[in-house]
């Protein structure tokens, strides 16, 4: 599933989306996607100093972003800054492999993430609600993903 058709489905359930991506083609394409969404807000920023005002959304969902990020505890800092109080973040992202290649050819950050990577990571902010490691995909060539929910401390 694309993020504009996570957005348009998340919009069809909430009172308001803010949809968050750093690049301006991807930005371009999520609100000629959206159009038909009056409650889609769409916003440039990156995960490190995500564009939220204190407070302002109830729950964050990173969709295979993690692995992209250099500097993670800032990430999950920048996300608790945008939560409100025992607000959630739900991260689907890769599981840890051992696909370096990933690396120069996706320009990932890290090989996937453990439940006790995130949860180191996600210590000073967030407490773990549940991670699931979901089935691997014998057909797929990418590695295979978690799903996980932390709540705001």
């Amino acid at each position: 599933m694309r993020a504009r058709e996570t957005l348009a489905l998340l919009a069809k359930v909430s009172q308001k989306v803010i949809g968050i991506d750093q690049s301006a083609e991807m930005l371009t394409t999520a609100a000629r996607n959206c159009a038909n969404f009056s409650n889609i807000e769409l916003r440039s920023g990156r995960a490190e100093g995500l564009p939220l005002q204190p407070k302002e959304a109830d729950v964050v969902l990173c969709m295979l972003l993690l692995h992209h990020i250099d500097n993670i505890d800032a990430a999950f800092k920048s996300i608790a800054h945008g939560l409100s109080d025992k607000g959630r973040v739900i991260i689907l992202d890769l599981q840890p492999h051992h696909q370096r290649e990933l690396k120069q050819q996706l320009g990932h950050q890290h090989l996937g993430f453990s439940q006790a990577d995130l949860e180191t990571a996600a210590a000073s902010e967030f407490e773990l609600v549940n991670y699931i490691a979901l089935p691997e995909d014998p057909s797929a060539i990418a590695p295979p993903l978690f799903i996980a929910c932390f709540q705001k401390r």
